[in-house]
């Protein structure tokens, strides 16, 4: 929840996590699904074996057993990788919408919501109390499809990269903040996105990117890394005069040639604007997410920066 709301800067109240063997009994006991697949995909939930389906293309396929939609669900292996089964579990949960509200069904389904609960909840585990959940299934049966907006952050919004975690290499993304922060808009107000906080993907404009930097507020750490005497005081005066929320000065734990930024919260347009003004690369910024941080971000100053603070 803190991770989700520190990234979109939404608030999320409520979470819900569903065990897999008790996703596949809810949906044994819920029925047939219908979902259109878009490349011709092999359902097989334990490797290689007897028990794989072939799905194809071409229009509405029935799913009917609860082991199938968890497969559908989970698959990975299409052309979109991670992208496309974000989209599939998005496409599963509306699917299981028009099951469960179908009028034939869903009053059946909520008198014996007590006893399905009482036999899956062991793998059901939310913050939310199961009389609000029968309250919002109420309330849900109405939404109509017009009034339901959903996104997948996809390669369109990232940058890829590789880092060592435990020794060992891995590739990761890195958000690129104004397409994410657009997406984010478009969902969660009814205007689109919103200015100033959403600054054209393509902007190089400093006065957009500095505004945007403002109105973010980031609380931002300012670090020397180098052996110029006083450059931490002069450079977090120096942010301040552009409207960066710099609230400590430190010494830096090692001596940098290259300045680097490290991420512990969410301060995307921060990191624009160093690397707008002071053209810093991707490889100089480290994400390292900390919620106990005192601040969002920190700035180990590095002699290449030196020269360029007044």
């Amino acid at each position: 929840m803190k991770t989700v709301s520190q990234f979109i800067g939404v608030p999320v109240d409520y979470y819900l996590q569903v065990d897999f063997t008790v996703f596949v009994d809810m949906m044994n006991w819920i029925g047939c699904i219908q979902v259109n697949p878009t490349e011709d995909m092999v359902l097989d939930p334990i490797g290689s074996g007897t028990d794989k389906v072939v799905l194809t293309t071409g229009g509405t396929r029935e799913l009917c057993e609860g082991w199938r939609v968890l497969a559908y669900a989970r698959n990975r292996h299409t052309s979109g990788g991670d992208f496309d089964r974000a989209k599939r579990q998005q496409e599963v949960v509306l699917a299981i919408k028009d099951k469960v509200f179908d009028p034939e069904i869903f009053p059946t389904l909520i008198g014996q919501a007590p006893q399905m609960y009482a036999e899956l909840s062991y793998g059901i585990h939310t913050n939310m109390s199961f009389e609000d959940a029968l309250k919002l299934a109420v309330l849900a049966k109405d939404i109509q499809y017009e009034n339901i907006k959903s996104g997948v952050i996809d390669t369109t919004m990232v940058t890829f990269d590789t880092v060592t975690l435990g020794g060992e290499p891995a590739s990761i993304m890195k958000p690129i903040a104004d397409k994410i922060r657009v997406l984010r808009d478009e969902i969660f107000t009814s205007s689109g996105a919103l200015s100033p906080l959403a600054v054209p993907s393509g902007s190089t404009d400093v006065n957009d990117i500095t505004q945007a930097m403002r109105d973010e507020g980031a609380r931002v750490r300012v670090m020397d890394g180098t052996f110029t005497a006083g450059l931490d005081q002069r450079a977090g005066t120096f942010f301040q005069s552009y409207g960066m929320n710099v609230v400590e000065l430190a010494p830096s734990p090692e001596a940098y040639s290259q300045t680097v930024v490290v991420i512990y919260k969410p301060g995307l347009y921060t990191i624009k604007w160093m690397q707008g003004v002071f053209g810093l690369s991707n490889r100089q910024i480290r994400f390292s997410p900390d919620p106990n941080s005192t601040v969002d971000v920190e700035i180990r100053l590095g002699s290449d920066l030196a020269g360029s603070i007044p």
